[in-house]
């Protein structure tokens, strides 16, 4: 066993560094451990509502990672980048998105990565993890490391954080997203991914906005020409048809159209 000191609003915390290799456990297991190492190390630190709201988050976070993307990690790294991205979850204006780039340390956050780390919080939709993979892909950087969990959560009218929930509950889905590339020391590149980073959730959002009404457009257009076929052979009608709805099942982004 070693010790490290966990910084919490400010307060350094000594608390057990326990060193488990990962590749051994499986999903269900290692989430039994992380969840038993918190409570046992965590259980006076937090408030009862932070505790629950963290636990369910641990409960989730690593569920779509496969135990050899883990390989090697020690839980005290695995929980630290949980509460990390709990605390960026805590104050959210509606609609706005948080990122947030940084090179996580044991002195300052608890937990330390050999890279660099990206944590985003915002609003579910379509296309987020492929365009900001594409973007972090433009700025040259190899992802390491992928995270992306969607969760339901209840907030008040300034953001704060009420309750997490279950999946099928009511409430706001929200897609917390993690991604670890090769390490950025400077903080002007950091910052300059941060921004980009924004500007591509902005985008995100914007396409979202146009998607449904132009998938919505490419069935009318599908329904028209099977209730009123134009003056075309069968064969051709049908083709067209098929390919509009192909298009309609998720093959295409639709953005725009004209008549």
């Amino acid at each position: 066993m070693f010790y490290w000191v966990l910084t919490i609003d400010g307060q350094s915390v000594s608390t057990a560094y326990w060193v488990i290799r990962m590749n051994s456990l499986s999903g269900n297991r290692l989430k039994q451990q992380l969840l038993s190492r918190f409570r046992e190390q965590f259980h006076d630190r937090f408030t009862a509502p932070e505790l629950e709201q963290i636990g369910h988050l641990l409960e989730i976070y690593y569920r779509n990672v496969s135990n050899e993307d883990l390989e090697g990690e020690n839980d005290t790294d695995l929980i630290g980048a949980v509460i990390a991205h709990w605390q960026l979850l805590q104050r959210r204006p509606p609609g706005q998105p948080r990122v947030r780039v940084y090179n996580p340390t044991f002195e300052a956050h608890g937990w330390e990565s050999p890279h660099t780390v990206i944590e985003v919080v915002c609003d579910d939709m379509a296309f987020l993890v492929d365009s900001l993979s594409m973007g972090l892909n433009r700025a040259g950087l190899t992802i390491q490391l992928t995270i992306h969990p969607v969760v339901r959560t209840r907030r008040d009218a300034r953001g704060r954080l009420l309750q997490l929930q279950d999946d099928d509950a009511a409430g706001s889905a929200e897609s917390i997203i993690a991604f670890q590339v090769e390490k950025q020391t400077d903080p002007e590149v950091l910052s300059a991914l941060e921004q980009m980073l924004l500007s591509v959730i902005g985008d995100i959002r914007i396409t979202n906005a146009d998607w449904q009404p132009m998938q919505q457009r490419v069935r009318s257009i599908r329904e028209r020409i099977s209730r009123r076929p134009p003056p075309l052979k069968d064969e051709e009608r049908a083709e067209a048809e098929a390919f509009l709805a192909w298009l309609e099942n998720g093959h295409f982004t639709v953005l725009a159209y004209c008549e």
